[in-house]
């Protein structure tokens, strides 16, 4: 594995995330600063010096020498963007001090130096009192900003050169071209104008102060660019804050730095007198920033930690380039690799999330707000012994006392509670979910989405809510992770949390509660397990029953919901609150025994019709919740035209498609739940029912799973063989014949009340096997004969039939019977039938065959012998066979008659091969041919 830098090279040890990173350009003036902020050659040493500090280097130099540049510079930008930085740069350069790290490459490439001496006044507006006097040591007086340039950049004697301007408040005009020159070279810096200004009156209602008022603070503005400008080698350097104005600000709100509508005025006057002479200065770039931080908190990486860091934005690249669609398109591109190189160890990921989306805040400091978060994050994860390859959004460690103060100290209060719950907390959802799901904890895929997301949505006002999904994916992934994990994860996440919401793609946390929060309150409170039984009823009732099942009985508050019909196999589906538990004293048991053995008003009768499904007692909670889900959702929408609720059309959409994944949701808890198959057995002669379960598994709908799982185990029988029925009829220990027959009507009732008996779907399985049974051409062995009644008297079964199909029907009369018997019947039948046929059509109805010597006289002998001879089409024989069968020849089998078949084949062809003739002479032999032979014509 690659050691990451975070722990190889990173500048502060454990602990010292909470280390400042700026120091007021007052307190280096005092020498109260921290000596890496007072101290020039530690300053230069931690200060990357980009291309805008370069510039005003370069100008500083060119002007205090004398050379030209701008007399005056204007910083402007954003709050933390480097300005009090540069302006403390100035300061150190024209201390007098030799040898600070970096300058001599900036001035070298234009020839240029510093003079030995250049007197320095700085003006800090945040510190100065304008109510005030400030007394000096030397027991000197000073009221005014102008009175305390020149008392810094001449002592008294400067003082008296403005004295009579500063004791009367007003402006000193060409007095500062004279003290310019007498003491130049000159560097005056002045930082937060604006504020010292905010504090001046504006009319005579509001008094006079020690240190004038607005209009005369901002005539003095001008003289003193003025002078600047005139004197060859005096240099103004002023610090601004951006504009607030509301039509270019998309949070809508006064500026921090600014403050209110007074100091809007004081920096449009300022920036009108600073435009007519002021130079723009540029201040750092991304990449610059980049730079910036990481020289303040690594440690440059060495030649020998260099090809680590090479593997890392190798490993990276290749898995942006092996995931197309899982990442920004710009991840793809060869400057992307550039710019982690330059950003290593941190992703810039999190710099530009840092920069583009932080930044807009109103309290987060550009580059002082970013050191300040990343040294507390490098700490943590340092003591954490983390080992990611990159700092990334996604291991920034919401859960430290450090990083979090870090995250929320620019939001409002309400985000605390936010990250503790759904980001980053000890309990929170994320942290949840990555330990009940082993794909996702695998990664901590979870909490790393959660607070991806929140760097990326937090600081974001309305108009631009949102983070892609694919950047959070950016956010996450490592080389050697997949991708696909963390889409996981931001799926189940949004659909849970409370405080996360999406919209095309597009997740961001807000501080009100998302619809998923508010349809989660809902089935905790106003939906209970009694409305999601009911709502289960009716959504299984209207289903529907599938065939062959003959009913579906969908909870029964009793035995006598359940009828007790004989018509077909019914689906009894037990109430959730009789679950399936192992024993035979189980609720599901008691229940599903009390109405195998009741009905509405007596015993029940038809016990092998019913099969019951239960409910798997450790899923039901799980099922419950998913229903009450669903209602919560349904019941938003029915809302959401009232004015409690008032959803916009997006909220609409989103509680739509939420309503249709707990449509699908329930679907697949109720095939999770309501899994045991039970159904009763008994033994023959034994009065014990015991029950056998067996679990009803698939993806199909739920009663057409419980039919299958029924049918291919054999308690659900849609299709029987008429042997089986002749096996059933013959049991040893429990013969069903009455005699020499039964009626159908009768074997259908064993069928439907005898435990033991297969259970058949409906009478119709049963015909169906009675009417093939009776068709049989080994009837006599296997089956049975069929007779439309039994004629006590004469002792005999009218309609008697065999080797035919019948039609059966559940007639009282109609029976089974057995094959001896019929077969004694036909043959009476037979012989009765031949005296019948013999006796002459001209003799009299008292003739008997005794009186003539056997039979009838004059009548010719019966044929005995009948041949029959049909030429076969070879593509059509085996049905033609059958035919021949079925209407032929059954006619002329019966007891002692013989039937012969014989097959003749007669082909001719222009020439068979070797091969032909041995293929079809080993098969004749096979299946027995008599005798055959290839001739020659």
């Amino acid at each position: 594995p690659i050691p990451p830098l975070t722990r190889q090279n990173a500048k502060h040890p454990p602990n010292s995330g909470q280390a400042e990173f700026a120091a007021d350009l007052r307190q280096v003036v005092k020498g109260e600063a921290p000596s890496e902020y007072g101290d020039p050659v530690g300053f230069f040493e931690r200060t990357f010096i980009t291309d805008g500090l370069r510039d005003l280097i370069r100008n500083t130099a060119r002007r205090l020498s004398g050379e030209g540049g701008d007399p005056v510079v204007e910083l402007q930008t954003g709050f933390g963007g480097g300005k009090t930085h540069s302006l403390i740069a100035l300061y150190h350069l024209a201390s007098g001090e030799s040898g600070l790290p970096g300058l001599d490459e900036a001035l070298e490439e234009d020839f240029l130096s510093l003079p030995e001496q250049v007197r320095r006044a700085v003006f800090t507006g945040q510190w100065a009192e304008p109510a005030s006097v400030a007394r000096h040591a030397d027991g000197l007086e000073v009221h005014t900003m102008w009175g305390d340039i020149a008392y810094q950049l001449g002592g008294i004697e400067g003082y008296r050169m403005v004295e009579d301007a500063d004791r009367t408040a007003s402006n000193p005009g060409q007095s500062l071209v004279d003290l310019f020159r007498r003491f130049g070279p000159v560097l005056i810096l002045v930082d937060e104008w604006v504020a010292y200004a905010r504090g001046l009156p504006m009319s005579p209602e509001e008094g006079r102060k020690p240190a004038g008022d607005f209009d005369t603070l901002f005539t003095f503005a001008q003289a003193l660019t003025e002078a600047a400008a005139a004197v060859g080698n005096a240099l103004l350097v002023v610090s601004v804050p951006e504009s607030s104005d509301p039509r270019n600000d998309d949070r809508g709100s006064d500026s921090m730095e600014v403050g209110g509508e007074k100091g809007r005025i004081a920096l449009e006057r300022l920036r009108h007198v600073l435009g007519r002479k002021a130079a723009q200065w540029r201040p750092a770039s991304a990449e610059e920033s980049f730079e910036i931080v990481r020289r303040r908190l690594f440690e440059p990486v060495e030649p020998s930690l260099a090809r680590h860091r090479d593997a890392v934005i190798k490993a990276y690249h290749k898995l942006y380039m092996d995931n197309v669609g899982d990442f920004p398109s710009e991840t793809r591109e060869r400057d992307y690799a550039r710019r982690m190189e330059a950003a290593y160890p941190i992703h810039p990921e999190l710099f530009d999330r840092l920069y583009q989306d932080w930044s807009t805040l109103e309290r987060f400091q550009r580059t002082r707000g970013v050191l300040r978060l990343m040294a507390s994050v490098i700490s943590e994860l340092w003591d954490r012994d983390d080992r990611s390859l990159m700092v990334m959004p996604g291991v920034v460690p919401m859960d430290s006392a450090r990083v979090v103060p870090e995250l929320t100290r620019y939001l409002t209060d309400q985000w605390k509670p936010i990250i503790d719950a759904d980001v980053d907390g000890s309990e929170s959802l994320p942290l949840r979910m990555d330990r009940d799901r082993r794909n996702l904890g695998r990664y901590w895929a979870c909490r790393r989405v959660a607070r991806t997301t929140y760097l990326g949505s937090a600081p974001l006002p309305p108009a631009r809510r949102g983070i892609d999904r694919t950047r959070i994916v950016l956010g996450c992934a490592q080389p050697g992770e997949r991708p696909g994990v963390f889409g996981d994860a931001l799926r189940h996440l949004a659909d849970d949390a409370t405080y996360l919401y999406n919209q095309q793609m597009r997740y961001w946390y807000d501080t009100k509660p998302t619809l998923t929060r508010m349809a989660a309150d809902r089935a905790l409170s106003q939906f209970g397990d009694a409305d999601a039984d009911d709502y289960l009823r009716r959504l299984l009732q209207g289903m529907g029953r599938p065939a062959p099942l003959g009913g579906v009985h969908v909870f029964p508050d009793g035995p006598g919901d359940v009828p007790d019909g004989d018509d077909s196999v019914r689906l009894v589906v037990l109430h959730p609150a009789t679950p399936f538990e192992r024993g035979d004293s189980s609720p599901t048991i008691e229940s599903a025994r009390a109405i195998l053995e009741e009905r509405r008003g007596g015993r029940r009768i038809n016990r092998n019709m019913l099969v019951f499904l239960a409910a798997e007692k450790l899923r039901i909670p799980e099922l419950r919740q998913a229903v009450r889900s669903r209602l919560a959702w349904q019941s938003i929408l029915d809302d959401r035209g009232e004015h409690a609720l008032n959803l916009p059309p997006a909220d609409v959409n989103q509680a739509r498609t939420r309503l249709e994944g707990a449509d699908r949701t329930v679907e697949l808890r109720i095939r999770e739940t309501l899994c045991r198959l039970l159904y009763p057995v008994q033994e023959p002669g034994q009065a014990e029912v015991r029950w056998s379960t067996v679990r009803a598994g698939g993806a199909a709908d739920i009663f057409e799973r419980v039919v299958r799982k029924l049918e291919k185990s054999q308690h659900l029988i849609t299709s029987y063989a008429a042997t089986l029925v002749r096996r059933d009829l013959d049991r040893p220990e429990a013969s069903l014949w009455e005699g020499d027959h039964i009626g159908v009507r009768k074997l259908w009732s064993y069928y439907c009340r005898l435990l033991y008996m297969p259970r058949l779907a409906g009478f119709g399985v049963l015909a169906a096997a009675i009417s093939r049974g009776v068709a049989d051409m080994n009837w006599q062995n296997d089956t049975f004969a069929y007779a439309d009644t039994y004629d006590e008297v004469e002792d005999r079964y009218p309609g008697l039939q065999t080797a035919a199909h019948v039609e059966v029907t559940q007639s009282l009369a109609a029976l089974l019977v057995r094959p001896a018997r019929a077969a004694v019947q036909l043959d009476t039948e037979s012989r009765d039938f031949e005296v019948e046929d013999e006796v002459p059509d001209d003799v009299e109805g008292n003739w008997k065959p005794e009186d003539h010597g056997g039979g009838p006289p004059d009548t010719e002998p019966q044929p005995t012998r009948f041949y029959g001879r049909k030429e076969l089409d070879p593509v059509r024989a085996v049905r033609d066979l059958g035919d021949i069968l079925g209407e032929v020849t059954k006619h002329l089998s019966g007891s002692g008659n013989r039937v012969v078949l014989t097959l003749e084949i007669n082909a001719r062809s222009a020439g068979y091969n070797t091969r032909t003739r041995r293929i079809v002479k080993e098969n004749a032999t096979q299946l027995g041919f008599e005798n055959y032979e290839f001739e020659i014509d």
